[in-house]
C-alpha cells in the first residue's frame, strides 16, 4: 500500500495490468523493478503526453580508467559546459578485468552527457575525449 497526496491522479489500464499509473500533476510513479518501469511507461507514453518541443539527449563514454585519472579534465569539462548534465560512474563489475589485451571490455568508468541540446552534449562528450589520456577511451556510445 501507498499513500498517495490528495489530488493525484490513478490511472487503472485498460488492458488488464495489474500495475497503475499514478501521478501528480507532471509527476509520475512508476514500479521500481526496471522492465516493470520500462512496461509502464511505453504503456503511458503511447498516447503522446511525453511528446514536446525538448527532447532529452543522452550520449555516454566508457573509460579504461579511474574517475581519479580523469577528474581535472572531467572538471574542466563541467565547468565549460553548465547546461550539460555529466554524470561519473565508476564499474561495480569489470568483465575481463583480468584481460588486459581486449580494451572493448575494459569498461571501468563510465561518463555520461544529457541535455536538451544535442550539440551541446556532443562538445562537452568531444571536450573531454580530447582532454583525456591516451589510451583510456575504450569506446562511446556511437561507436559500441
Amino acid at each position: 500500500m501507498a499513500q498517495l497526496p490528495e489530488g493525484s491522479c490513478v490511472e487503472w489500464p485498460e488492458d488488464g495490468n495489474m500495475w497503475p499509473i499514478v501521478s501528480m500533476r507532471n509527476v509520475y510513479i512508476f514500479a521500481g523493478a526496471p522492465h516493470t518501469c520500462r512496461a509502464m511507461f511505453e504503456r503511458v507514453a503511447k498516447d503522446g503526453r511525453f511528446e514536446g518541443e525538448q527532447q532529452w539527449v543522452s550520449r555516454t563514454l566508457w573509460l579504461d580508467a579511474e574517475e581519479e585519472d580523469v577528474l581535472e579534465s572531467l572538471q574542466r569539462t563541467v565547468d565549460s559546459f553548465p547546461l550539460v548534465e555529466i554524470g561519473s560512474y565508476p564499474s561495480t563489475t569489470v568483465p575481463g578485468a583480468s584481460d588486459t589485451t581486449d580494451l572493448s571490455r575494459r569498461r571501468r568508468l563510465s561518463i555520461t552527457f544529457e541535455a536538451f541540446e544535442e550539440e551541446q552534449v556532443l562538445a562537452a562528450r568531444d571536450h573531454l575525449m580530447a582532454a583525456c589520456p591516451e589510451g583510456i577511451l575504450v569506446l562511446d556510445e556511437e561507436s559500441a
